[in-house]
């Protein structure tokens, strides 16, 4: 199933998959690296962590809408040994279209 996201969105719950992990009990320091789709600089997101379902949970403020193009993001964790930054992912967000 796919989605379609448009510029704009705000209140979007963003969950994003830790892959690759036994557990996510005693996480500490949880965020997103992202590289917006304008060229701006890096901006970390701050997550909340839902252990049991390995996920890490952003919602975009309302002071903070989403624009069009395509979003790199970067889960950044500690964990045990492991400090640092997890398997990317992206997003895309569509311009919206005026209805004819």
């Amino acid at each position: 199933m796919s989605y379609w996201i448009y510029e704009g969105t705000t209140g979007l719950i963003i969950d994003t998959k830790i892959f690759g992990v036994e557990s996510l009990e005693g996480v500490t320091d949880a965020k997103l690296f992202v590289l917006p789709p304008d060229g701006s600089p890096e901006e970390e997101w701050p997550v909340s962590v839902i252990e049991e379902n390995f996920v890490f949970r952003h919602i975009v403020p309302p002071e903070k809408p989403l624009q069009n193009g395509v979003y790199r993001l970067q889960p950044s964790f500690k964990l045990g040994e492991f400090h640092g930054r997890w398997r990317p992912y992206q997003i895309t967000i569509y311009e919206k279209q005026a209805l004819t």
